[in-house]
C-alpha cells in the first residue's frame, strides 16, 4: 500500500512541474490578484485563452483553489 501512495504522490509531483512558461506567467498574475480580463490585456491574448490557461493550471495542480496555487508557487520558487 505504501508504495502505491508514494507512486501516486510522485506522479502528481511530476505533473505539477510541467506548467508551461505561459502558465507560470499567468499563475504569477493571478497571484497578483489580476482578473482574466486584466491578464488578457497585459499579455495581448484573448480572455478565453486566459481562462483556458487557468483551467489547465488547475488541472495540473489538482486544484482550482488560488490558495493551493499560492502554496505551490511558493514551494517551487515562483514567488517569495
Amino acid at each position: 500500500m505504501h508504495s502505491v501512495l508514494v507512486f501516486k504522490m510522485s506522479q502528481n509531483k511530476s505533473k505539477e512541474g510541467r506548467l508551461s512558461k505561459r502558465e507560470k506567467e499567468i499563475l504569477r498574475l493571478v497571484l497578483e490578484d489580476k482578473s482574466s480580463n486584466e491578464i488578457s490585456e497585459l499579455l495581448g491574448i484573448s480572455p478565453r485563452t486566459t481562462d483556458t490557461h487557468r483551467k489547465n493550471i488547475g488541472q495540473k495542480l489538482g486544484s482550482s483553489s488560488v490558495l493551493h496555487w499560492m502554496r505551490w508557487a511558493f514551494k517551487n520558487g515562483l514567488i517569495e
